[in-house]
C-alpha cells in the first residue's frame, strides 16, 4: 500500500484584530486577554505598536495544531516579515518564522476595484507554492460575518481565491481569535486530513 502523507493545511492569519486583540481602552481589555512588550530596534519597527493583546489560550490551541501537523501558518497581516521579529516571540508561536503572504502595504483593507489587498498576497503565496488548490483557512477581522449579514467586499473577494473550500473566519477585533474558533479551525482541517488519507 501507497504510504500517503498530507501537507498541512494552509493557515493565513491576519495580526491586528484577528490574532491580537484591539482593546478600545486599556480599562475595556477582556479578562481573557494578557499583554506583551514588543522588542523594537530596527527604525522601520516604529511604525508597529509597542504593546499587544492576546489570548494565551488561543496560542497554545494553535500550537497544539501546528505540532500535529494539521496547519502550516502564514502571516497575512500588513506587519509582513515584521510579524516574525516582533510577534513571534513575544506571542510564543510554534514554528517560527512562519511563511509570509506579502501584503507590501500598511493599509490592509483596501480593496480598488473589489480586489482585496490580501486577497493578491494569498494567491500569490499559493502559487509561489504550488499550493493553488489547498483548501484553507484565512482569519481575519475584516471578513466580516455573512449570517450576521455583513458580508464584505474583502470576504467576496478572498472567496474568488481558488475554488477549493475554505474557512474564513472573522474574529472580533476587539476580542481576537477566540478558543472555540481555534477548534473549529481543527475540525476543519481534520476532515481535510482524513479525506485525503481515505
Amino acid at each position: 500500500m501507497e504510504n500517503l502523507t498530507v501537507r498541512p493545511m494552509p493557515l493565513f492569519l491576519d495580526a491586528d484584530g484577528a490574532l491580537l486583540a484591539i482593546p478600545l481602552a486599556l480599562g475595556a481589555i477582556w479578562p481573557r486577554l494578557r499583554s506583551a512588550e514588543l522588542v523594537r530596534t530596527l527604525p522601520e519597527e516604529a511604525a508597529f505598536p509597542s504593546r499587544i493583546w492576546f489570548d494565551p489560550e488561543v496560542v497554545e490551541g494553535l500550537n497544539e495544531l501546528i505540532g500535529q501537523s494539521l496547519v502550516q501558518p502564514v502571516w497575512m497581516t500588513t506587519w509582513d516579515d515584521a510579524a516574525n521579529r516582533l510577534l513571534a516571540p513575544a506571542l510564543g508561536v510554534a514554528g517560527a518564522p512562519w511563511p509570509v503572504a506579502t501584503v507590501g502595504t500598511r493599509q490592509g483593507a483596501d480593496a480598488p476595484d473589489g480586489l482585496w489587498v490580501k486577497t493578491s498576497a494569498v494567491g500569490r503565496w499559493l502559487v509561489e507554492q504550488h499550493r493553488i488548490d489547498a483548501p484553507m483557512v484565512v482569519v481575519d477581522d475584516l471578513l466580516g460575518d455573512r449570517q450576521g449579514g455583513t458580508e464584505s467586499v474583502q470576504r467576496r473577494s478572498i472567496e474568488q481565491v481558488n475554488g477549493a473550500e475554505k474557512l474564513l473566519i472573522a474574529p472580533h477585533p476587539q476580542r481576537g481569535l477566540q478558543p472555540q474558533q481555534v477548534k473549529e479551525i481543527g475540525e476543519f482541517a481534520k476532515r481535510y486530513a482524513a479525506e485525503k488519507m481515505a
